[in-house]
């Protein structure tokens, strides 16, 4: 009688999805998702013009959602200290009600290009956030559900990304 409740559990995780990897459509990064991500395409108005943006994101968990965006901004953004963005993403991320549990300046790869790690709660929520800048695109790896979730697939998820170009 003790096996059943064991065998009744095993299912959940005999079936797990192994992450895939995903080549962004512009040949830009690669990253693993567990279910393939939907692309999404959009220009957001700024007072600079309007910024592309480009989303992968896949909801792997009704408590767990994986995306990669990527902002382009116009090449006079070079100028702008990588500091003075990565804390409008943050504000922008945190709004009114977040805490930031975690704000660290790093860098991404051979050529150390300027990256910040976040993790941001409000309520029940938490964000965890690799921002990585190249020249004039922010690369945006983000893990967004429940504490657990997002503490258990972050290290898997943020260590795939692979800029391409």
């Amino acid at each position: 009688m003790r096996a059943i409740p064991f065998l009744l559990l095993l299912p959940a995780f005999a079936f797990a999805e192994k992450p895939k990897p995903f080549d962004s459509p512009d040949g830009q990064y690669r990253i693993e998702f567990p279910k393939e991500p939907a692309v999404s395409n959009r220009k957001l108005a700024t007072p600079a013009g309007p910024l592309p943006i480009q989303t992968a994101r896949s909801e792997v968990h009704k408590d767990l959602v994986l995306s990669v965006t990527v902002t382009t901004y116009p090449e006079s953004f070079v100028d702008v200290a990588p500091a003075k963005l990565f804390d409008g993403v943050r504000d922008g991320m945190k709004a009114a009600d977040g805490t930031v549990k975690l704000d660290r300046e790093t860098t991404f790869g051979e050529a150390k290009f300027p990256a910040r790690d976040l993790s941001i709660e409000s309520g029940k929520t938490t964000i965890r956030s690799r921002l990585i800048l190249v020249d004039h695109r922010l690369y945006q790896l983000m893990l967004t559900g429940s504490k657990d979730r997002v503490a258990a697939a972050e290290a898997e998820f943020l260590k795939s990304f692979e800029l391409l170009k």
